[in-house]
């Protein structure tokens, strides 16, 4: 049974061994060699000091090895966290000083801007830098992992313990933590699996960034738990993102209504044939009318999933294909498997249909 986060990746591992994990830059990592590198990763961490439950933090682009490092931390029984890497020196300051990571992993795209972190890097048991660079680390991440064991640590560590912290604004637009479990992330992908319909067969592409909790939480750990091809990109382009669709055999499309707009609006777009594209899921707003419309027309047949829920709650609602044809098309959908709603008023009474109040969630999914 999957319990704990790092399972999910050797699931996979165990049964397609050779299949492409991920592609990014037309570059493929398979299933063997992600968890192989992601127990390297473990190691490295448990041989340089780290303990149970400390922070490990990761500060760069898109890439395989923020998949091995996220990994990496959990079968090492530590609290992943990562950093937004379009975020200013002074918020990443502030957010170092409230995780307090004992470990800092840095992207080679990242080398510069973790040189104005120096004040907050005191204290750590580990700081590594991809492809090296003049910050005050340890040393180069290729060198810190290499001649590690790539076996399972085969750590015994408890679903219910913190596995991942992830820093949300929120309604205050102050940066907060929110911390969750195994338990609760795992939760938040077998739902997703089956309310999302993806199945091993999937080949999904995923542009937005991957430090976000839509991205990482429900679609990464979803789709590698499931066995799927990832492709992936550092950054979004329209027309890199219509390249890939026909070139890998995209069947699952993933990002916001904006993302989508971008490419459908694209003047490239009648030149793409799209014969294997399946499913599509988008989240943080509704999808405007317009744009459903534009993108029934130019892939006809889509299966199209709205997903609703945040940072601290997981996934919480599902706005399914049919109801994408129907004139509930503007609404947030129904509760997901496993997840119970209430809408209440200020005295915690439930509200009739169709009422402005309180939204109350209860899963397996929420925050520590």
């Amino acid at each position: 049974m999957q319990s704990l986060i790092h399972h999910a990746l050797e699931g996979s591992a165990q049964r397609f061994p050779g299949k492409a994990a991920l592609v990014i830059n037309d570059e493929p990592t398979s299933y063997a060699a992600l968890n192989a590198e992601a127990n390297r990763v473990a190691h490295a961490l448990l041989g340089a000091g780290l303990q149970r439950g400390e922070p490990v933090a990761f500060l760069g682009v898109n890439s395989a090895q923020f998949l091995a490092v996220h990994y990496g931390a959990s079968k090492a029984g530590c609290v992943f966290v990562p950093l937004n890497s379009h975020s200013p020196a002074p918020e990443l300051g502030a957010i170092l000083e409230d995780a307090r990571p004992r470990a800092l992993i840095v992207g080679a795209s990242h080398r510069e801007h973790a040189a104005r972190l120096t004040d907050h890097l005191r204290g750590m048991k580990a700081c590594v830098a991809m492809g090296g660079g003049d910050i005050p680390c340890t040393g180069h991440y290729e060198a810190w992992i290499a001649g590690q064991p790539d076996t399972n640590p085969s750590l015994v560590i408890d679903p219910g313990e913190d596995y991942l912290m992830l820093y949300t604004g929120g309604t205050t637009g102050r940066h907060k933590a929110a911390v969750s479990t195994h338990a609760a992330r795992v939760a938040t992908a077998v739902e997703s699996a089956l309310d999302y319909e993806v199945t091993h067969e999937d080949v999904g592409v995923h542009a937005t960034p991957f430090f976000h909790a839509g991205t990482l939480n429900l679609g990464l750990q979803t789709k590698i738990m499931m066995g799927c091809t990832i492709i992936g990109f550092e950054r979004f382009s329209a027309e890199s993102y219509l390249d890939a669709i026909d070139r890998h055999g995209i069947t699952y499309l993933s990002g916001v209504p904006t993302l989508f707009n971008r490419v459908l609006s694209h003047p490239d777009v009648s030149r793409h044939h799209f014969r294997t594209l399946r499913k599509a899921l988008y989240g943080a707003s509704l999808m405007p009318e317009a744009v459903q419309q534009r993108g029934l027309e130019v892939w006809p047949g889509m299966r199209f999933f709205q997903g609703y829920g945040s940072t601290e709650a997981g996934q919480a609602t599902v706005l399914r294909p049919a109801d994408h044809l129907s004139a509930r098309r503007q609404r947030t959908g129904a509760p997901m498997l496993m997840v119970e709603l209430r809408v209440v008023d200020e005295t915690m009474q439930d509200l009739p249909a169709g009422s402005i109040g309180e939204l109350l969630i209860r899963s397996r999914q929420l925050m520590r």
